[in-house]
């Protein structure tokens, strides 16, 4: 198994000598980054309401017995 630490650590110098290559001085490559940063923002925002639909269809389908604190204190049901 790999240490999970070490291995943030080696995507995060790769990723570091890959930005050194990138002209982010040409205004086409910049905005592409800016474009390509706000789809994956966006994808991310969907991936999370999809996956909160599904737990919020799923949490309605079964029913929960709830009880006022003050019926358990009184033994009533």
């Amino acid at each position: 198994m790999v240490n999970p630490q070490i291995t943030n650590l080696v995507i995060i110098l790769g990723m570091m000598q890959v930005s050194k290559k990138i002209p982010f001085d040409d205004p086409n490559v910049l905005n592409g980054v800016r474009a390509l940063y706000v789809v994956s923002n966006l994808v991310i925002v969907a991936i999370y309401l999809y996956t909160k639909m599904q737990i919020d269809k799923k949490r309605g389908m079964c029913s929960s017995d709830t009880r006022s604190p003050l019926a358990i204190e009184q033994g009533q049901s």
